[in-house]
This record gives C-alpha cells, sequence and structure tokens, in this order.
C-alpha cells in the first residue's frame, strides 16, 4: 500500500509540475504576445489552477491529510470546467487545435484517476 501511495505522490508532483510550467509558458506568452498558437486564456489559467492542485494533492497525501480527498475533488471541479470552457469555446467557432481535445479529455481521465486513487488513502 505505501509503494501505490508513494507512485500517486510522485506522479501527482511530476504531472503538477509539468502542468504548472507549461500552463505559465501558455500564459506568459500569451499575455505578452510572444507565443503562437490558438490559446483561449480562461482555459488556459484553470489548467495553470490545476497544476497547483495537484502539487498541493500530492503534499497532503504525504501528510496524510484528509485534504488530499478535498483536493483530488477540486482537481475533477476544475478539469472538468476547463474542458467545458473549452468545448464551448470550440463549438462556437474559436480556433483550437486536434491535440488540445486529447489533452483535455486526457486531463479529465487523471482526475477521476486521482479522485479514485486519493480515496485509498483518505485516512478517515
Amino acid at each position: 500500500m505505501k509503494l501505490m501511495k508513494n507512485i500517486l505522490l510522485v506522479f501527482f508532483l511530476i504531472f503538477g509540475s509539468i502542468t504548472i510550467k507549461e500552463g505559465g509558458t501558455a500564459l506568459i506568452g500569451t499575455m505578452t504576445g510572444t507565443i503562437s498558437g490558438s490559446y483561449w486564456l480562461p482555459v488556459i489559467a484553470l489548467n495553470t489552477a490545476t497544476g497547483f492542485l495537484y502539487v498541493g494533492m500530492a503534499v497532503t497525501l504525504f501528510f496524510n491529510s484528509r485534504l488530499a480527498s478535498l483536493s483530488a475533488w477540486a482537481v475533477i471541479i476544475l478539469a472538468t470546467l476547463s474542458s467545458v470552457l473549452f468545448f464551448g469555446y470550440a463549438w462556437v467557432g474559436g480556433a483550437y487545435e486536434q491535440k488540445t481535445i486529447y489533452a483535455s479529455l486526457f486531463r479529465l481521465i487523471v482526475a477521476i484517476g486521482a479522485v479514485a486513487g486519493v480515496r485509498k488513502f483518505d485516512p478517515r
């Protein structure tokens, strides 16, 4: 059980850090106009915030805190909101790249997996 917890912890740290790095780069590039591609600021901001929640979830999981479960639910809420905003933006004709659809679905799957994984270690 301890090994599974450590694997989840490391995964959340890495996934969250990559999400923060990529989201931060896209946010800064979008705001300064130095990045090419079709990025929509609200979706990027939500994804970056989700990255911070993943890192926070790893920390709370390390300390066996009940906040890990709350963090997992916050991640799934933000990931869902981000996907809904993105798909709504694409549906009304906003510019997007095909890979963004796959990335959005991947983030939702990871968020669902995070809730399932963290619930096993909830100290309640």
